[in-house]
């Protein structure tokens, strides 16, 4: 993989609709391959999570930790064969702040963020952090009429866009990185901003 991109955000923040938008540029480009991963993309973490619910076994901090962890490498594993381009929908921003929220030991995750990247240390990786104002979030999610949105603890969600932004702001050696307010910028305008960051041309 030549170039991959970590899209994280709160949920409402664009996502969706970004990567989408960078999938349908990038596939305008002569012999490009492009490839996004996403939470639920493998079948051996769907497989882990049938046994959550079998077992009840996430009732562990540790146990969440790991299952995270192995997502991220099931997909960095999935990429390592493909050329071209692969997008991550939720990151390493996404599995270091929901880390903190369980309160898993910080020296523990900073060992596993750093074997992570240490295995795409011949990538180009860019971080991007899409980060509308909390309230924007709010407005969206009300307004999309997703089912699962009505079920969205909002004290829980304001805790993850906190942490989430101190993680992108603070924490260290993360790599290339940039914050995109989707709030006052277009899509476009947000898939020029990346491509520019990344060397990208549409």
């Amino acid at each position: 993989m030549e170039k991959i991109i970590f899209v994280d955000g709160v949920d409402g923040s664009g996502k969706t609709q970004t990567i989408k938008e960078l999938v349908k540029n990038f596939q305008k480009k002569p012999n490009t391959e492009c490839r996004v991963v996403d939470q639920n993309f493998s079948k051996t973490y769907n497989s882990l999570l049938e046994i959550d619910k079998k077992y009840n076994t996430t009732s562990t901090v540790l146990t969440k930790f790991s299952y995270r962890y192995s997502r991220l490498n099931l997909a960095l594993n999935e990429l390592k064969e493909s050329k071209g381009i692969g997008i991550f929908d939720r990151g390493l921003i996404h599995f270091i702040s929901k880390s903190k929220i369980d309160k898993v030991n910080g020296e523990l995750i900073d060992l596993f963020v750093k074997e992570f990247l240490e295995n795409l240390s011949k990538k180009k990786i860019l971080h991007v952090f899409l980060n509308p104002p909390f309230n924007i979030v709010i407005e969206r999610l009300e307004k999309r009429n997703n089912p699962s949105d009505l079920d969205k603890d909002f004290t829980f969600l304001d805790k993850y866009y906190q942490i989430a932004n101190d993680v992108f702001r603070n924490y260290p050696d993360l790599g290339d990185k940039i914050e995109i307010d989707t709030n006052i910028k277009s899509t476009r305008e947000i898939v020029k901003i990346i491509s520019s960051r990344s060397n990208l041309e549409f």
